[in-house]
């Protein structure tokens, strides 16, 4: 015969053992709710499930299952398979549109770019750097601010400076 295996987060295991000592008698119920973060009515709910079930009613029942929402991994590895081969090169927005018109595969951008990043494929737009350098009056270049008009060649009423 043979058991499973159940992992317990420590979150649970203060709960089980909250539990255990109000079976034994040691806490009360609003004693261990507030050890524990819950409320007495939850704490009740738990006990009626730990007294039937034992430590299994205090883990999540999805704990181990995959998400309902994951992308299956032959779709996955096809859209990594495109984006390296007939639309490398391609930016995420583009690529999530061609997937969508040509492949037929509907996936927002995010997911996408996601999928791509963690596969190490990088955006193929190169990036400037940004331009650090002011000016004297504390101004970046080509600012549209009443210091850069000031110290330009238009004055603060459109007239040229004298």
């Amino acid at each position: 015969m043979q058991e499973d295996v159940i992992i317990v987060k420590r979150q649970e295991e203060k709960r089980a053992l909250a539990l255990n000592r109000v079976l034994a008698g040691e806490w009360t119920m609003g004693e261990a709710a507030e050890a524990v973060g819950l409320s007495v009515r939850q704490l009740r709910r738990l006990k009626v499930a730990y007294e039937e079930e034992g430590i299994r009613a205090l883990v999540h029942g999805n704990r181990g299952r995959p998400s309902p929402f994951a992308l299956a991994p032959t779709t996955r590895q096809r859209v990594l398979e495109l984006a390296r081969g007939r639309y490398s090169g391609c930016n995420d927005q583009h690529f999530t549109e061609l997937l969508a018109e040509r492949e037929g595969l509907a996936l927002s951008r995010e997911s996408v770019r996601r999928m791509l990043r963690t596969a190490g494929i990088p955006s193929p737009r190169r990036r400037r750097a940004p331009n650090t350098a002011l000016a004297e009056n504390g101004c970046r270049p080509k600012a549209c601010c009443s210091r850069s008009m000031a110290a330009g060649t238009i004055g603060s009423k459109g007239e040229a400076p004298t």
